[in-house]
This record gives structure tokens, sequence and C-alpha cells, in this order.
């Protein structure tokens, strides 16, 4: 794989948790330029649906699977919040905990 060529797993094969971590970890460092290279807006689509609810909202907002924090960037410039995040593969959340988006992770 060479610096210009982004990361391409074929995420849609069953295989076994840790391949699956194993996969994520790898793809950690480049995932958010990779994604919205590839046109990835779904976690804005969901923040502005969720936005029109929130003074429906009570306590905070899990975000499963948070990965690098874009669902959590996109609730957060929504005004929604507190957030907590989950994932599975620690290097994803390591960059998460770096945007500084969430309450706990």
């Amino acid at each position: 794989m060479s610096e210009k060529e982004p990361y391409r797993p074929n995420l849609w094969i069953d295989r076994p948790v840790e391949e699956v971590i194993d996969t994520y970890a790898h793809w950690a460092s480049s995932y958010d330029k990779d994604i919205t290279e590839r046109g990835y807006h779904t976690p804005f689509r969901i923040a502005d649906a969720l936005a029109r609810f929130k003074s429906e909202f009570e306590g905070p907002i899990l975000d499963f699977g948070c990965g690098t924090g874009i669902s959590g960037l996109a609730l957060r410039q929504k005004g929604l919040g507190p957030i907590h995040g989950t994932d599975i593969t620690a290097e994803m959340l390591s960059i998460a905990e770096e945007k500084r988006i969430y309450e706990k992770l």
C-alpha cells in the first residue's frame, strides 16, 4: 500500500472478532481521511435528524462503536451531548480521545 493509496479492508466477510479488531487497529491512523475521501456523510445526516429532537433528550448519548469520533463530532456540532463513546479498538479510541469530544470513553 502506497502513501497515496487508502486502506481498503474487506469489511463484509465473516471473520473472528480478533481479525476485526486488527483491521480497525491497522486502519485507525488513516480512517478519517480515507472515509472522508469516499464521501461518507452518514454521521452528519444522523446528527441532523437527531438535532430536531434535541429538547427530548435526557442524559448522555452513547456513541456505540465510536471509532475515531466522527459521529461524536457530528453530534457535538449540532449541540447534542453529553456524549459517551465506546469501541473495541484501542487505536481508534486513542484518536477519538485526542479530539476531546466525549465526556467518557
